[in-house]
């Protein structure tokens, strides 16, 4: 199993998970608020219950919170559609939600917006598959003229600092990133996306938004041509992306970002030989430079 962390209503950590023998969706809770956790797992079912088949072609479950607090998991389903399932107010997950689509070949992304709308992003061959909440806690809508390229990897979203939406992925045809941009926050979508370019290289991008404030930036990072991880950022607030900077290393697998309790943007990936790399900031800022990888244990 891989493990998708989340926070439930009350504030309990949250981790769902996919049985790889039966495609069963799982979940394991702390008992308390930094508290111990559950000896457990409980089952989430699975959107194909009764296919046998169709279940073990479920994807991982991808978490993000309603607006009132309460999580909302999605996966793509054996029909290649995504499937919703949402914390109740008894804490109880709902039954599976079909939300339609097809075609899907990656994992969807979720992301909530500053006003507390969950919005749903999916790569099909050929284009980006989207559904949002029209208001906070609400049920979803397909967008049937969401903007964007035939994507060559899965989508990831980021928030901008006024609270518009970039959505990001590789581009069909080449390795260029390309962002689909929100017009307004919550709002429609500029008609074309921007194409970011690049350095190379396959896979997902990582995104995070940082510092906290007024200059928080768009910050995104890519498994480049030589094994490495290159780097993009916007160059002010809201404001259009600068040149890509390679960060070095030697990598399997795609980097992950985040930001830690001090603001400073922390990048992990796995290196040649096994071991964890960490790269962090030098400082907390939207022009802050990395400090240079670290392995991290053996």
């Amino acid at each position: 199993m891989i493990a998708e962390p989340a926070c439930v209503a009350d504030e309990r950590r949250d981790v769902f998970a996919r049985r790889a023998d039966s495609g069963e969706l799982v979940e394991l809770t702390q008992t308390s608020p930094n508290g111990a956790w559950s000896t457990r797992w409980s089952s989430l079912g699975n959107p194909n219950a009764g296919d046998p088949d169709a279940q073990l072609q479920v994807g991982m479950p991808v978490a993000a919170k309603n607006g009132d607090g309460r999580v909302e998991i999605f996966v793509r389903n054996g029909g290649g559609g995504v499937s919703t399932s949402f914390e109740q107010a008894d804490g109880v997950f709902s039954d599976w939600v079909d939300l339609g689509g097809s075609g899907i070949q990656e994992d969807p992304a979720a992301v909530t917006t500053d006003s507390g709308r969950i919005e749903v992003f999916a790569s099909t061959k050929t284009s980006i598959l989207h559904w949002f909440q029209p208001s906070p806690n609400s049920s979803f809508t397909a967008d049937s003229s969401f903007p964007s390229g035939p994507p060559a990897s899965a989508p990831t979203p980021a928030i901008d600092q006024d609270g518009r939406l970039e959505v990001f992925y590789r581009q069909a045809g080449s390795a260029s990133v390309e962002a689909s941009v929100q017009a307004s926050p919550d709002g429609d979508w500029k008609p074309s996306p921007v194409v970011l370019g690049g350095q190379a290289g396959v896979g997902q991008p990582a995104l995070v938004t940082a510092p906290a404030g007024a200059d928080a930036r768009v910050m995104v990072f890519t498994r480049n041509g030589g094994g490495g991880v290159s780097s993009a950022r916007q160059t002010s607030a809201n404001g259009g992306f600068g040149g890509w900077s390679d960060l070095g290393g030697l990598f399997v697998g795609l980097p992950t970002a985040a930001v830690d309790h001090a603001g400073f943007v922390v990048l992990l990936a796995m290196s040649a030989g096994g071991q964890l790399a960490v790269d962090k900031q030098t400082a907390a800022g939207g022009d802050a430079p990395f400090g240079g990888w670290q392995l991290v244990g053996s």
